[in-house]
């Protein structure tokens, strides 16, 4: 559990939570501003006041402390924006957002390497978004905006970014939160109601605020 004054985890046995003996003494202490659990049970966790990352590989028992973001002596993120947001990718690559800005940035555990996607051409126009969610389908990262942006798919390999609106079918542009089922198909909630956006076809349908039908066979197609 993360929390103001650090991270903690619960002892099954004692029925206790206890600050973990893996985390250095320095990291807890760090406000915790996101924890993520990936596929294979490793945790990867954004601290605060210094922005930071940890990352501690279960199975090797190793916590990796990366303060103001930096790696190998370079910075990999700018350290005055808290993480808020990660999701991993399929092949264990585990991407990262903050609210506050800096773009996207991408750490590789496998390899214990960092890449930063604020400088890619068509992705400057999103450093200094407000970007709240994240989600990934294959090598297609979506990112929504509470501000008013709507929905944003970039795809890294080859620097592509569309923007998705009302234009396309969105029931609303200011989107409070992005998720994806078994089928990588996404779900955008808004205000205004529901959206669903097949990634593959574009396909998009809705249900409003209020609304008592829907056919949801649409999210089978």
């Amino acid at each position: 559990i993360g929390t103001y004054t650090g991270l903690y985890e619960f002892d099954k046995s004692t029925k206790q939570f206890k600050k973990p003996l893996w985390l250095s003494a320095f990291a807890n202490e760090c406000r915790v501003s996101c924890l993520f659990r990936d596929s294979k049970g490793n945790v990867c966790i954004s601290f605060a006041m210094p922005n930071s990352i940890g990352y501690y590989d279960i199975w090797k028992e190793q916590f990796l402390f990366f303060k103001n973001y930096i790696a190998d002596g370079k910075p990999v993120f700018d350290n005055r924006f808290a993480v808020t947001r990660m999701a991993e990718e399929d092949n264990g690559n585990i991407w990262m957002i903050s609210y506050m800005g800096g773009g996207l940035l991408c750490y590789n555990p496998a390899q214990n390497q960092w890449k930063s996607f604020a400088d890619q051409k068509n992705f400057l126009s999103l450093v200094k978004k407000e970007i709240n969610s994240i989600c990934i389908t294959g090598h297609t990262i979506w990112l929504s905006n509470i501000a008013g942006g709507g929905l944003i798919r970039y795809d890294y390999t080859n620097d592509s970014l569309r923007y998705f609106t009302r234009k396309d079918g969105l029931r609303c542009e200011n989107i409070s939160s992005l998720s994806i089922n078994e089928a990588n198909q996404l779900f955008l909630v808004t205000k205004s109601g529901i959206t669903f956006l097949n990634p593959t076809t574009f396909a998009v349908s809705s249900l409003a605020v209020n609304e008592e039908s829907i056919d949801w066979a649409f999210a089978n197609h």
